[in-house]
């Protein structure tokens, strides 16, 4: 039986599963407003940002945190109830939120490439997403993401060989000290420490229990909340408590709490890996005894890991 690093050594990027839907984008000079049509419209949280004068050539990516913190910066709070009204949401362009948030890396490759050279370039270099052009045309032909890449291998986790049993603690996952907000900041304050800490995700505490346990995870892509209705707004000055039981409530009718994604530093390489793939986050936390957060493993983590340990 081959090991997952062979299958990846034996497949390209062209061999990727392609989207269910043609890959949507932007132009730079097109409107923030209708930029925000098309991510509600396909449910997405980022798309690619397109050069007015050549078509073929992508400059950027426009995703859900960056139209959230347009609206912080430029837009007063007491119109935040009315965003698509205002004259400074009428008059914006793309090219006035793309990368506000400054956390989109990317990065272009040939349809030819390995895909163990496109999971490299994802685990080992700080990329979220390899954008694939075809070799002819030079269009983009897909989009492939760290998480996309974790669910598509993940039927194949008994393939990761003696790295797969390896523990959080003996590969030394993750990272610390861990971004982390208390359940009762204001919704600004965590989308502002988000985009401050140039990362996809934070832990959301509750200062009141044992000092910190984490309640649940808050993630860039849950600014698709307030995108797909811009009234929503609203939410922003009020607690994140409030924020995160609104959008519960509409993507999931469970209790927030239920929604912590955490691990022990006994759990398995193949077990994080299971975890990502089923729940679609980008952050797992070990957490000590009183379910308080000490370190943040990430997609990037876990990729690097197998990066590390091919043959």
């Amino acid at each position: 039986m081959s090991t997952l690093q062979e299958k990846l050594a034996s497949l390209y990027a062209k061999d990727f599963p392609l989207p269910d839907k043609p890959i949507a984008k932007v132009n730079a000079n097109d409107s923030l407003a209708s930029a925000c049509k098309l991510l509600a419209e396909n449910n997405i949280h980022s798309v690619p940002v397109y050069s007015p004068e050549d078509h073929n050539m992508v400059i950027g990516m426009l995703d859900v945190l960056d139209v959230v913190w347009f609206i912080v910066t430029k837009v007063a709070p007491t119109d935040f109830h009315q965003v698509p009204h205002t004259a400074e949401f009428r008059k914006a362009l793309v090219s006035d939120a793309a990368d506000h948030s400054e956390r989109s890396p990317y990065v272009p490759v040939s349809g030819n490439t390995h895909m163990s050279g496109v999971v490299e370039l994802l685990g080992s270099c700080g990329n979220h997403r390899c954008l694939v052009q075809d070799e002819l045309s030079g269009q983009l032909s897909n989009i492939i993401t760290q998480s996309a890449v974790i669910k598509q291998f993940s039927a194949h986790i008994e393939d990761l060989g003696p790295i797969g049993q390896k523990t959080v603690h003996q590969l030394n996952l993750g990272s610390c000290p861990v971004y982390a907000v208390n359940i009762d900041s204001t919704t600004i304050e965590a989308f502002q420490l988000l985009r401050e800490k140039k990362t996809y995700g934070i832990a959301v505490v509750d200062e009141s229990q044992q000092g910190g346990a984490i309640v649940t995870v808050l993630s860039a892509k849950d600014a698709r909340f307030i995108v797909q209705d811009l009234s929503r707004a609203k939410l922003l000055t009020k607690p994140l408590r409030t924020f995160l039981t609104a959008l519960r409530a509409q993507d999931n009718p469970v209790n927030i709490r239920t929604l912590s994604i955490t691990c022990g530093k006994n759990d398995t390489l193949a077990t994080i890996w299971g975890r990502f793939a089923k729940s679609g986050v980008h952050r797992i936390y070990e957490v000590d005894e009183h379910n308080r957060p000490i370190t943040a493993i990430t997609l990037t983590d876990v990729l690097q890991a197998i990066v590390s340990h091919s043959s």
